[in-house]
């Protein structure tokens, strides 16, 4: 069963992660923290997940969530550059 979660999962990465990246740099202009962002969450949603979702589901889901995530950086970088 782990093998099967981690053949699914290796799978989806390897489909998926240029569309992701694709979408995180849109929103940050930085290909290296775009791809950091699109790992950490394709990694977040496989530890939290017991089974991985249908494909039809897993994609709109993960693009939510590295919007989500570069909304997030994005926030962060910007309080840090307020702060004195």
């Amino acid at each position: 069963m782990v093998d099967k979660r981690k053949e699914e999962f290796k799978r989806s990465f390897e489909k998926y992660y240029p569309v992701l990246c694709n979408i995180a740099y849109r929103y940050l202009l930085d290909k290296e923290t775009s791809e950091d962002i699109v790992q950490d969450t394709m990694l977040s949603v496989w530890q939290n997940k017991k089974d991985l979702l249908p494909e039809s589901e897993l994609v709109p889901y993960l693009k939510v969530s590295i919007r989500n995530n570069c909304i997030s950086f994005l926030r962060t970088l910007l309080s840090k550059e307020i702060t004195p």
